[in-house]
């Protein structure tokens, strides 16, 4: 499962960086209804990236603490698995806001002209 949900967030950070530079890029180029659904593709990608890091954020914390459960573990042991789940659920979080935050103010910039 881990590496499928990998494979499912490195697509959704690619579709949203490339959605996010289409709805900045396009200007006036395009009719206002197109520009308008590109703009609200890109929020809904925004919004999903924010989703599926808050999902891995969760789930490595559950995953770690978990972990430190299993029988015959020095508590070295414990604390290094610990402190691996902690460190890979704050890179899931902060890289959900790396990709999620530009689109996001993109697409409410791209919503607001008329």
């Amino acid at each position: 499962m881990n590496e499928l949900f990998l494979i499912l967030t490195v697509a959704l950070f690619g579709a949203t960086v490339l959605i996010t530079i289409l709805c900045a890029g396009t200007g006036y180029s395009l009719s206002p209804t197109k520009r308008r659904r590109i703009a609200k593709l890109c929020r809904a990608l925004g919004l999903a990236v924010f989703g599926v890091g808050l999902v891995g954020v969760i789930a490595c914390i559950i995953l770690s603490v978990g972990a430190t459960a299993a029988p015959g573990l020095s508590e070295a042991d414990r604390v290094r698995m610990l402190s691996n789940g902690l460190a890979e659920a704050a890179r899931d979080a902060v890289l959900s806001l790396i990709f999620g935050i530009p689109a996001l103010l993109v697409a409410r910039r791209a919503l607001r002209e008329r």
